[in-house]
């Protein structure tokens, strides 16, 4: 692993695929760490399935605080689990010239606190991609996935007009599990609130939300990742605007139908979360005048 770590660390390889080799749980991160932390050409390494422990993540979190040329590192199938993770993503954190766009932890599951941190990463890595969870669940579930009800091409809005056919399918409404969500009740959600909204509402229906049909919705919701979702964004129209055909001789004037709207439920859906937000809405400042009342008369009390 010396002479390994040795080359690596003056190679000029831009994609390295390390997977399946028995690095170990530390000993060979620590040879690994030192050609990681002096080659500035590799951008694509995979380090999937090499019984890395938690402890040599720590140890390859070293090379990630450093290193300004890598862009997408695999780590797949490794037995660290949520505290492996985290170290890493710390790791690349505190590199502020980090040019990282993909951290990949596919079938290592992980838990919420490192689900904050993805959230937080946001802010300091727009641009970084951490995948994460069973890849053998997503595969299951393709049949049954959002792409079922995504409509065909690439209209601006895709994922959430998939979000809108499947409420109107399954007659199940998102928002109450978005307004469970939202903890301040300022009608805003982070990226992390928001993707625990989205995982409750999904399990009922067995329906997987692909690691990519997540990322697509999120920068939908969120395109200049300032790690904010607006609530009133589910509710609103996703279709693109009906286009005006001007009549030529003898042709009456006809409207195009919005892309993938084909289902006269997804007016009515709309209709009744839009009267359910302005409840909300409503009772909070009843409930804010409410008190105000009581503070203005327990002080005229005193």
């Amino acid at each position: 692993m010396k002479q390994f770590a040795r080359g690596l660390a003056v190679s000029k390889l831009e994609k390295l695929n390390y997977s399946f080799n028995q690095i170990g749980p530390t000993l060979g991160c620590r040879e690994l760490v030192q050609g990681l932390k002096n080659n500035r050409c590799l951008q694509e390494l995979d380090l999937s399935g090499n019984l890395i422990s938690p402890q040599g993540c720590v140890i390859l979190s070293k090379a990630l605080a450093v290193n300004k040329h890598l862009r997408k590192i695999t780590f797949a199938r490794n037995p660290f689990q949520s505290a492996g993770c985290f170290a890493l993503l710390t790791g690349a954190l505190k590199n502020r010239g980090s040019k990282l766009t993909e951290l990949n932890f596919e079938d290592i599951v992980v838990n919420d606190d490192f689900k904050i941190l993805v959230d937080k990463s946001f802010k300091l890595l727009p641009n970084l991609r951490v995948i994460h969870g069973s890849k053998l669940t997503n595969n299951d579930l393709t049949t049954y996935s959002l792409k079922m009800y995504a409509p065909t091409g690439t209209p601006p809005k895709r994922w959430l007009i998939a979000i809108h056919h499947l409420q109107n399918k399954t007659n199940r409404p998102l928002l109450p599990f978005l307004i469970e969500a939202d903890t301040d009740k300022d009608m805003k959600l982070s990226r992390w609130e928001t993707t625990k909204a989205l995982e409750l509402y999904f399990r009922p229906l067995a329906i997987g939300l692909a690691p990519e049909e997540l990322q697509g919705l999120l920068k939908e919701l969120d395109p200049h990742d300032e790690n904010e979702v607006k609530v009133s964004d589910f509710i609103e129209n996703p279709y693109p605007k009906p286009r005006h055909h001007k009549p030529t001789d003898g042709e009456e004037s006809r409207r195009e139908a919005p892309v993938g709207h084909d289902d006269v439920n997804s007016k009515k859906t709309s209709i009744e979360a839009t009267e359910l937000l302005r409840k909300i809405v409503y009772s909070k400042k009843v409930s804010e005048a409410q008190k105000r009342r009581q503070r203005a008369t327990y002080t005229k009390s005193e």
